[in-house]
């Protein structure tokens, strides 16, 4: 099992989150995606920590052995420059990409800082796809699990007054996990995942299972 992570840096009032994944190759394409996801991490973290504070967090999970070699989008909007150096600084044991979200239209990809600038509706519109076509899923034991699904329900699509789009949670709530799968699932989909070692435990299913995990991060259940 190969894992691609998703990291949303939250502010004041929004949770910073992170979501490894697992990519499925298709035995045939469905609505021309090739892989379906199965999000077997998912860890949001309380309001008010430091910044430094959750990058010791995040070094932690992510270098957890089956996180080892993982690629990892980070966002890289806002306030997330100043942490994602923070990050970088760090060194987890993962390949980082800073992800840049943007109004526009165009993704654009520098080789030399593996930074990539991804108009949100792009990944929006990754996320809708996987979801009408049944290819995310997590197993019922992974324990944030019930706060994703109901960051998903709540999820909108709004237009301004200048008949733009922009995407939030309705209301007051929060959407930090919904953004943090959708930074790992469309990372999966722009980058190969290369033979990375210590990469989890397959089951008899095809599934697979992480064993000696942080508390309440990883699913405890086999397959999805």
């Amino acid at each position: 099992m190969r894992l691609i992570c998703g990291i949303d840096l939250g502010q004041a009032n929004d949770h910073s989150a992170l979501c490894a994944v697992e990519r499925i190759k298709l035995p045939v394409p469905v609505y021309r995606r090739k892989y379906r996801y199965a999000i077997k991490a998912l860890d949001e973290q309380p309001l008010g920590v430091p910044y430094p504070d959750q990058v010791k967090r995040f070094c932690v999970v992510l270098g957890h052995p089956a996180l080892k070699g993982a690629r990892c989008g980070v966002d890289y909007t806002g306030v997330g420059r100043p942490v994602y150096d923070l990050l970088k600084d760090a060194r987890p044991p993962v390949i980082l990409y800073p992800v840049l979200t943007t109004s526009g239209h165009a993704i654009t990809f520098d080789e030399r800082t593996r930074e990539y600038h991804v108009p949100k509706s792009e990944q929006v519109g990754l996320l809708q796809v996987l979801l009408q076509a049944d290819l995310l899923g997590w197993h019922e034991t992974l324990p944030a699990g019930k706060r994703l699904a109901d960051q998903l329900a709540k999820y909108r699509v709004k237009l301004t007054k200048a008949k733009n789009e922009t995407f939030a949670a309705a209301g007051s709530g929060n959407d930090d996990l919904v953004s943090a799968v959708m930074t790992a699932c469309w990372l999966g989909e722009q980058v190969g995942t290369g033979d990375a070692t210590g990469i989890g435990v397959p089951d008899e299913g095809g599934g697979s299972v992480i064993e000696s995990a942080p508390d309440g991060v990883f699913a405890t259940g086999r397959g999805v």
